[in-house]
């Protein structure tokens, strides 16, 4: 069996990318989400900001009085201090920029969903600044919890909160038409997407910026907004590398073996991704 002690790829190993869609995308997820929240939390908020891993999965309200809100997996607290930025590295460019009304659905449909998040610690109650949201296969079209995963990220919006969505799932169409769909091969389409929605000053004036990347790309450093004019640069390889690492996910890739999802890369891909791998031997 052909093993590396590390990720031999410069951001979403493809191979066990492949593998976690047909088994165990929760596993991953669920690390995935504290290594995010750790890593936002020990070097790259500005002062004044916390992130917080939320316990479980399963659907909640925030507090008893604001129906409609969940708690998601991951919340960044405003701790009330003066913020003062930490040095980041610069954000890439987004990839495509539309209107963050685009990202608004309008069906009334019960929510049942995975969610990740970024929350917000007023100085009176919890309020989420934004809420980050790591995607899973039920989440997207064509299965049926996408509806309820799209009214969830509309009540969000609505609310003014900033929405930051990671899609690793290449074999199912992004969560909005404007993009191009990878899963049907359309041209300018990417496999991977990070999409960060602001709906601010008001969501008809806001816009989503969507961070698209390739089999052989790094994931990107994304900038996110949080209260007020604050932001953070955040590059979400050193939360994957992480997650990579200490979820001892090198030892279990087999890449003598390819997954049946391998097969719904692209031809292009498929033929970059075996190339790469070959490099490597």
């Amino acid at each position: 069996m052909k093993t590396f002690p590390h990720n031999i790829f410069p951001g979403v190993n493809p191979y066990l990318q492949s593998r976690l869609l047909e088994s165990d995308w929760r596993s991953f997820h669920a690390i995935f989400v504290v290594d995010i929240a750790k890593t936002l939390s020990l070097a790259v908020l500005p002062l004044g900001y916390i992130a917080q891993p939320e316990a479980g999965l399963q659907v909640r309200h925030i507090d008893g009085d604001t129906p409609g809100f969940r708690v998601p997996d991951v919340a960044v607290y405003d701790t009330g201090t003066a913020a003062e930025s930490i040095a980041t590295p610069s954000a890439v460019a987004a990839t495509s920029v539309v209107p963050a009304a685009e990202f608004v659905d309008t069906t009334n449909i019960p929510d049942e969903y995975n969610a990740v998040a970024i929350r917000k610690l007023g100085a009176d109650e919890q309020a989420p600044v934004a809420w980050l949201e790591v995607l899973s296969p039920s989440n997207k079209l064509p299965r049926s919890a996408f509806k309820d995963y799209a009214t969830k990220r509309t009540e969000v919006l609505r609310a003014g909160i900033v929405f930051v969505e990671v899609d690793f799932i290449y074999t199912q169409p992004p969560t909005s038409l404007r993009l191009p769909n990878y899963s049907r091969t359309q041209s300018g389409a990417y496999p991977y997407h990070i999409t960060v929605i602001d709906p601010r000053p008001e969501l008809d004036a806001g816009n989503a910026y969507t961070y698209g990347f390739g089999v052989l790309d790094a994931l990107p450093t994304v900038t996110i907004p949080l209260d007020g004019d604050d932001r953070v640069d955040f590059d979400f390889g050193v939360a994957y590398r992480k997650t990579f690492d200490e979820g001892l996910y090198a030892v279990q890739i087999n890449y003598d073996r390819e997954a049946p999802a391998f097969s719904q890369f692209s031809t292009a891909d498929r033929d970059r991704i075996r190339a790469h791998l070959a490099a490597q031997t």
